[in-house]
């Protein structure tokens, strides 16, 4: 379970855009979405999470990322057509305090690192969402640990290889920023 919660004054200038999106069919292009919002990435931080109608190691690694104007949702598979229903929310600041990557774990890998722009780690949040191939429940092929492991670092975790990922991160860094926000809890199990 993962819990965040962030509230901003009215004051403040953040902007949310936010939507649930069905998608299926061949995904290993990439399906788009216009989020309809005026963002850009380093001042926008995604958050995504995904409901699968299959349950499968192939149904449920799903990569969203986002530009100036659309969201992508990508599988790596190009021959099952899984349904999957995408939550997603784009927060917008008045300031560039946000930071996008996008990082690959090989087949052999159980774990990376990715160099990152300076944080204040203890006020900073992460997201993250992730592709791979492979096919039945073995999950630990693509759930993951994604974690500050110090101010430049990014660290990706799952208990075990197999298959290769393509994880999106998205960071935001609120040390930076000119408004302090009411009220930030974050929780995962």
């Amino acid at each position: 379970v993962r819990v965040q919660i962030v509230e901003w004054s009215l004051e403040s200038g953040v902007t949310v855009a936010t939507d649930v999106t069905s998608v299926s069919g061949d995904l290993s292009s990439g399906i788009t979405e216009a989020h309809g919002a005026t963002v850009t990435t380093d001042n926008t931080w995604l958050y995504a999470k995904c409901n699968h109608a299959t349950a499968g190691l192939e149904q449920i690694a799903l990569k969203v990322t986002f530009d100036a104007t659309n969201i992508t949702m990508t599988r790596h598979t190009t021959t099952n057509d899984y349904t999957s229903s995408v939550g997603w929310q784009l927060v917008t600041f008045p300031e560039d305090i946000c930071y996008q990557y996008t990082e690959t774990l090989g087949s052999l890998d159980t774990s990376t690192t990715e160099t990152i722009t300076s944080v204040t780690t203890e006020n900073s949040i992460l997201a993250g969402t992730n592709n791979c191939t492979g096919t039945g429940t073995s999950y630990g092929k693509q759930v993951l640990a994604i974690y500050f492991s110090d101010s430049t670092t990014i660290t990706t975790e799952r208990s075990y290889a197999g298959q290769s990922t393509e994880n999106s991160l998205s960071v935001v860094d609120f040390s930076s920023w000119n408004h302090s926000p009411n009220v930030m809890f974050l929780a995962q199990l």
